[in-house]
């Protein structure tokens, strides 16, 4: 297509009339001038960039990402949930349905996670929802944490 730092080569690719556009550069430099430059051209645009480490996630942000993914930080992620929880992981990995599950809500831009909650727990047998109330959080998700909804 063209260089994405280029006005033109945005232009071309008809940036002022897309809905979202994804910044993936190497270069956090780099995304954040394809960012003022997109949001220079179509204001309404929902701007996804990809950081290189924590600290230019806010930076991306202030210059008018709408969200931040941080590649090494889901590897690193990844990497600690197959270290802590090997079985459940390649349990729940395997499963044809919490694949299609997980790609719809990254599709939303969430993410899933594996909890583990003690059998004798306070949390057991509660929602994400009311453990959040609980701690004074909030959450629209209302997953039931129990041993049998983690396949155990």
């Amino acid at each position: 297509m063209g260089d994405a730092t280029s006005e033109k080569s945005l232009l071309e690719t008809g940036v002022e009339r897309a809905r979202t556009l994804a910044s993936v550069l190497p270069s956090a430099a780099a995304n954040v001038f394809i960012i003022l430059l997109a949001r220079a051209l179509n204001h309404g645009l929902e701007i996804i960039a990809q950081g290189e480490m924590s600290s230019t996630d806010s930076k991306l942000i202030q210059v008018g990402a709408h969200k931040v993914v941080l590649p090494t930080h889901i590897g690193s992620e990844g990497i600690a949930e197959l270290i802590l929880f090997p079985e459940t992981a390649r349990m729940l990995r395997s499963s044809d349905m919490f694949s299609a599950q997980e790609r719809s809500l990254r599709g939303l831009g969430l993410d899933m996670a594996v909890v583990v909650v003690p059998e004798k727990s306070a949390l057991m047998d509660l929602s994400i929802e009311r453990i959040e109330r609980r701690t004074e959080g909030s959450s629209s998700s209302s997953s039931s944490i129990t041993r049998a909804a983690m396949g155990w």
